[in-house]
């Protein structure tokens, strides 16, 4: 289903509880909500440009209501910029300094 997401859309959404099947942003193409039994789970979905993979790759822009829907959109313009210059988010995320399993991490002694 394909609806323009909403604060008001998303609480209802929670206040049904899951399984409710995925609803994309209609104001910004990629963006999937997901319902789950506390929060709904809003990503990204798309393949790096130039990617030779045809699975497409989901990148978690953020959760409501911890997130506004503004800050969750503006996460994913983000990460569907990144995919278009032919990036990989995640990575990006693999490749930072301190990263969980980085040995010349943060915790250098």
């Amino acid at each position: 289903m394909k609806a323009a997401l909403t604060e008001k859309l998303l609480r209802s959404l929670l206040a049904k509880g899951p399984p409710q099947p995925p609803i994309w942003d209609r104001l910004l193409p990629g963006l999937e909500a997901r319902t789950g039994k506390r929060a709904i789970s809003c990503s990204i979905v798309g393949r790096p440009r130039g990617s030779t993979t045809r699975q497409p790759i989901r990148l978690l822009a953020g959760h409501f209501p911890m997130m506004s829907v503004g800050e969750i959109r503006a996460r994913g313009r983000t990460l569907l910029r990144q995919l278009q210059d032919g990036i990989d988010p995640r990575a990006l995320k693999r490749d930072r300094p301190g990263a969980v399993g980085d040995p010349g991490g943060a915790h250098e002694g």
